[in-house]
């Protein structure tokens, strides 16, 4: 099976499950928004490794970065992007900070 129908299964099972749409941040049962909520080594430590990475990309998703890999431009929508480089990606505080969290929690994890 193709990796962009696999990356769009994970989107849709993710979506179903997990999240809580809220204005344009992603907003989940167990974590919280990631705009406005410090997320938990904790918590995230509950989701797969798949799952990190989409809600890692998700923040960048949400505030105009464009992807290049073929997966996630697949996921997220190209028209919505502005951005072609991820430092240049407005971010605010608990983005940041949420990203970071994401990423030692994936660390921690030994996800790819």
């Amino acid at each position: 099976m193709p990796r962009h129908v696999v990356a769009a299964a994970i989107l849709l099972l993710f979506t179903l499950f997990h999240e809580m749409p809220e204005a344009a941040a992603g907003c989940y049962e167990t974590v919280g928004c990631t705009d406005k909520d410090y997320l938990s080594g904790g918590s995230l430590s509950r989701f797969s490794c798949q799952s990190l990475a989409f809600l890692r990309n998700s923040i960048y998703a949400e505030n105009g970065y464009c992807f290049k890999s073929p997966q996630y431009s697949a996921i997220f929508l190209r028209e919505t992007c502005r951005f072609n480089n991820d430092s240049d990606v407005p971010l605010n505080d608990y983005e940041r900070a949420n990203i970071f969290a994401i990423v030692e929690t994936e660390h921690e994890m030994g996800c790819d």
